[in-house]
């Protein structure tokens, strides 16, 4: 049985977080100005408006398969640099021409079978595109975050990673027991 969500508390815990993760996301994609990013998973979306607002007149594609998440970031965010798009990023319908800087961030621990959102994410990605994906790490004492027995081992992320056409770049272990990895697609 599915309860609501209380976007305005998953939000709250988006902006707790995101300052030590957004940080490196910015520093690690390189991005600019004029940029377009994809944020899958994005939730009430903090993430996507940190991201649009230092890329504008860029834009952030913000996608998530819960409509009240998108419905509550259009609100808190009106902006034209977020556009939402209601999706499962474990099928994603999404192909671009060209490399697409990507967020992942903290949603890998929500998905019943992670590995066909990577899986899927690399069909959608063209060549060169940069994914962050941070998540909390399982070796943590569990103090903060999700229960222990949802965490996904960065391990088990490169592999999945590998084995969708991504090769692995970068691996940081953050404070309050989170990790961010940069990755970027392949030449098919």
């Amino acid at each position: 049985m599915r309860t609501e969500t209380d976007w305005e508390a998953v939000h709250q815990r988006q902006t707790d977080r995101a300052q030590e993760v957004l940080g490196w996301c910015w520093r690690l994609l390189a991005l600019d100005r004029g940029d377009t990013v994809l944020d899958l998973g994005c939730g009430p979306g903090y993430p996507a408006a940190w991201i649009a607002e230092r890329i504008e007149p860029g834009a952030v594609i913000a996608v998530d398969r819960d409509s009240g998440a998108l419905t509550y970031l259009r609100c808190q965010h009106p902006t034209p640099s977020i556009v939402t798009m209601l999706g499962d990023i474990r099928y994603l319908p999404l192909r671009f021409d060209g490399p697409i800087p990507t967020l992942l961030t903290f949603v890998l621990h929500h998905i019943d079978r992670p590995v066909d959102a990577i899986e899927s994410i690399g069909t959608a990605l063209p060549a060169g595109s940069p994914v962050i994906i941070a998540e909390y790490r399982p070796s943590a004492a569990g103090d903060v975050g999700p229960p222990l027995d949802r965490r996904i081992s960065s391990a088990a992320i490169r592999r999945w990673l590998r084995r969708a056409g991504f090769t692995v770049e970068h691996e940081r272990p953050l404070p309050n027991e989170k990790v961010v990895i940069l990755a970027r697609r392949c030449s098919s």
